[in-house]
């Protein structure tokens, strides 16, 4: 069976380039609401750490690694918003013979145009979770991760990283921000959102995880932390401002104007050619309590699920005489030699934002102490720390 890549919305600045308006407007489908059960889970040879509130800031002596899947199975359900969707991953138990669920990327373009995109500029993603699988119901809630998509992009771009996030025992969300989504792009309807529409999408996801009959008894709103990429990360730190946020961190991120003092993780990719890392330095020297992350010989692009199929086909050379050379060296932009291979960049991101959110929500003992990895997993060109970011917020 042929593979079919996703260039197309890469072309179009999908995944996540940042830096544009995000006050845009378009139309989405709806669906039923997801059919979750709840159930209560089955004995794993995995240690899975308490999600008790944490009574210490000691850390282990040994290093602790996250770039490995955590101990739970991981579900997907979508909620409805009633204009856009939002999906969710969290800890489950999937059926013996339950498969897990394909992302088609070429639904996410309008209908109108999906048409004209041929069958080799699309492509199919594993999102490594089951659809509406029983929930974990062992007598605990799951902190919370939010994740915002950057500009060109869709709620699916990522899913690589929340399923990872949720096998650790978390519940991640992500929702469509349709004012400079994919759709709004393809069809230059860019802008016309409410201010702040992306931190409004934010919360009223999270409204609609609490209401949810399964997924809300088991989500810990109490313990929020939102992350993001390229405008996301911009998103991610004008959020972190509301009160539900305790922590954040921003991916290859368009800074925002003002730093919020809460625990924060930056990521940077040295070779950025979209943000330039040195406005991510800017935001990490004034934050009190801060991890910083440069990836060596990573792209702007590197973080997304798209990139490493980009990479495989050697770029997007072929599209030059379609988008030009400009769109193309932003869609490549971390997805070709001689970037490191994405799937290192991925678990540069899975393991630092696991190892944060287990020191923040769950027990900082847990989590281990802060390492450069660069020996064990891909070498960093930078790896400062401010404060103590694992203490608990």
């Amino acid at each position: 069976m042929r593979t079919r890549f996703v260039l197309a919305a890469l072309a179009l600045i999908a995944a996540g380039c940042g830096g544009g308006n995000t006050d845009e407007t378009t139309a989405t489908t709806t669906t039923a609401a997801p059919t979750t059960t709840t159930a209560t889970p089955t004995t794993t040879d995995a240690t899975v750490p308490s999600t008790d509130a944490p009574t210490t800031t000691t850390i282990a002596s040994e290093p602790v690694m996250f770039t490995e899947r955590g101990p739970y199975g991981v579900g997907i359900a979508t909620l409805n918003l009633g204009d856009r969707l939002a999906d969710v991953y969290y800890p489950a138990i999937p059926e013996l013979d339950a498969q897990t669920e394909i992302f088609d990327s070429l639904s996410v373009f309008p209908e109108e145009l999906q048409v004209f995109i041929p069958d080799e500029l699309t492509g199919e993603f594993d999102t490594t979770a089951y659809r509406d699988a029983l929930v974990v119901n062992d007598e605990q809630a799951f902190p919370v991760l939010v994740f915002s998509h950057g500009s060109g992009g869709f709620r699916q771009t990522s899913t690589f990283h929340l399923s990872h996030i949720a096998s650790w025992g978390f519940v991640a969300i992500t929702t469509d921000h349709l004012e400079r989504g994919i759709a709004a792009q393809a069809t230059g309807t860019l802008g016309g959102g409410a201010e702040n529409q992306d931190v409004l999408d934010v919360l009223n996801s999270l409204d609609a995880l609490a209401a949810h009959p399964e997924l809300g008894p088991v989500s810990d709103l109490d313990r929020v932390a939102i992350t993001g990429h390229s405008t996301g990360g911009e998103t991610s730190g004008r959020a972190a401002s509301e009160d539900v946020i305790d922590a954040y961190m921003t991916i290859a991120a368009v800074t925002p104007q003002t730093v919020i003092q809460k625990p924060a993780i930056v990521f940077i990719a040295e070779n950025d050619g979209t943000i330039a890392p040195e406005r991510n330095y800017s935001m990490f020297e004034q934050l009190e309590n801060a991890l910083l992350v440069n990836i060596a010989n990573a792209g702007h692009n590197s973080f997304t699920d798209s990139c490493a199929r980009i990479y495989d086909l050697g770029g997007l050379g072929m599209l030059e005489a379609l988008i030009g050379a400009e769109q193309v060296a932003r869609a490549e932009d971390g997805c070709k030699e001689p970037a490191i291979r994405p799937e290192l960049a991925y678990d540069v991101l899975n393991h630092y934002t696991v190892q944060f959110l287990t020191a923040q929500f769950i027990n900082p003992a847990a989590a281990g102490p802060l390492i450069d990895i660069s020996e064990t997993t891909t070498p960093l060109i930078d790896f400062q720390v401010t404060g103590d970011p694992l203490a608990a917020s």
